[in-house]
């Protein structure tokens, strides 16, 4: 993902990225399968996030839509990639403050 993170800083022509993830060994997981994992870089939406007193304004900010096992796992491994982190599901009971 850091590697992601830097190609959507340098301004590439598409905004959005596709990354294929095998679910295996490899990563630790026992599985199988594949996770697909769509990273999209937008340009607005400062101006709804402005009231939040614990963002670092300086940092960009990565939406995570889905609190599931894949959602928490993206969210505990980007922590030391430089984004406030936001973790989205409408089931309170799979968010927790990390």
């Amino acid at each position: 993902m850091k590697k992601q993170k830097k190609k959507l800083n340098e301004k590439m022509v598409l905004n959005t990225q596709i990354i294929n993830i095998p679910l295996g060994p490899s990563i630790g997981q026992c599985c199988g399968g594949y996770a697909q994992v769509e990273i999209t870089k937008h340009a607005n939406g400062f101006e709804s996030l402005i009231n939040e007193k614990f963002l670092n304004f300086k940092l960009d900010n990565l939406f995570i839509f889905g609190a599931g096992h894949i959602g928490q796992e993206l969210s505990s491994r980007s922590t030391d990639l430089d984004f406030n982190v936001h973790l989205i599901d409408s089931r309170n009971d799979y968010l927790k403050m990390q």
